[in-house]
């Protein structure tokens, strides 16, 4: 949850950035909890969409 608070509202530099979006895909693949991986999932992809440059 921090790690998407500081992605949509703080003014993260490249290195946190990059630290915020490994730890939401460590998440995005998790087996013990298959619906929190699909939401991570979607995060991802709408997070990656908004900043595609």
């Amino acid at each position: 949850m921090t790690a998407h608070l500081i992605l949509e509202y703080g003014n993260p530099d490249s290195e946190l950035i990059k630290d915020c979006l490994a730890e939401i895909e460590n998440y995005s693949t998790t087996p013990i909890d298959i619906e929190l991986a699909i939401q991570e999932k979607n995060w991802l992809e709408n997070y990656y969409l908004k900043h595609k440059k």
